[in-house]
């Protein structure tokens, strides 16, 4: 709906001269002046009378700018029902850790309110679930983790480093003997060579990153189980069933779990994947943005 002509009157009759109006609207003042005679022609009276220094609204042009400005405010208000009434655009996203699931229930509420009607579909899945909705090109973002020693795609970029902490059942003898905060890796083989090491299951970031280390400390479990969950792992060390290497996402407040830091840190990459930008429309480019710049904020 074009109402340009429709301003060019009400400019005229706020400006009070016609020279003042073109320039407000940046056209030429013969063309304003060539407008003004033409309508005032079809309607078969003035609208403005032309004086030395400027003009002076009719009956007929208050009547006139009044029902210019009513049909611009109805333009206006068409168009916001009309932009209301449009489908919400709809943003997919996967993840495949807890850290994931974290950040999204806390960070989506805060992008929702600068991109009000936006609509998430969020589904938590392990990795090799994952992978094919991606390369199906059904995920437009993931988050992920990636162990440091996985080959890691050009699709995906690094939102940060996360720690390993090891976690002990809190009541044991070794946590009552070392109220230290900190533990070597070689105090964890020296004193847990008998312990029942629970591990993610095989594939995941954290089986494989925990793996290499033992490789590369040429340590050998004596009982070695696969957990699939962290929050069933936790479970089982405050139970007393073994001790593991939980990344910080899966730390907790639990009176029954003790957290080592350990050095030297091992850790796993917390990665973003999105699909290539030339596809995103300017929501998800908007969203993908705002995910970098949370992690940035974090560090």
């Amino acid at each position: 709906m074009d109402v340009k002509h429709l301003n060019y009157i009400i400019a005229i009759a706020e400006e009070g001269n016609i020279t003042k109006a073109a320039d407000k609207l940046f056209i030429s003042q013969s063309s304003l002046s060539y407008y003004l005679t033409t309508l005032e022609k079809q309607l078969g009276t003035p609208l403005f009378l032309r004086q030395r220094h400027g003009v002076t609204i009719t009956p007929a042009g208050e009547k006139y700018v009044d029902a210019c400005r009513q049909v611009i405010a109805i333009r206006d208000k068409l168009y916001s029902e009309i932009a209301a009434l449009k489908v919400a655009e709809r943003i997919t996203i996967g993840c495949s850790s807890v850290w994931g699931s974290l950040f999204l229930a806390e960070y989506l509420p805060v992008f929702e309110k600068r991109f009000p009607g936006v609509q998430f579909e969020v589904s938590q899945v392990e990795w090799i679930y994952l992978m094919p909705e991606i390369q199906a090109g059904r995920v437009a973002f993931a988050l992920l983790s990636i162990s440091p020693y996985e080959k890691i795609d050009k699709s995906v970029e690094l939102l940060r480093k996360e720690p390993f902490r090891f976690a002990v059942n809190a009541s044991c003898r070794f946590a009552k003997e070392h109220p230290e905060d900190t533990i070597s890796l070689q105090d964890i083989f020296d004193n847990f060579a008998d312990a029942n090491i629970l591990i993610s299951r095989k594939q995941s970031s954290n089986y494989i990153t925990v793996m290499h280390v033992f490789e590369e400390y040429g340590f050998v479990p004596a009982s070695l189980t696969e957990v699939n969950g962290l929050y069933l792992t936790v479970d089982m060390v405050a139970n007393g069933t073994g001790v593991t290497f939980m990344p910080v996402s899966g730390t907790s407040d639990n009176p029954k779990l003790r957290f080592y830091e350990i050095t030297p840190v091992i850790y796993r990459y917390n990665m973003l994947y999105s699909k290539p930008a030339v596809n995103q429309s300017d929501t998800e480019a908007a969203f993908h943005k705002f995910i970098i710049s949370c992690f940035r904020t974090k560090k």
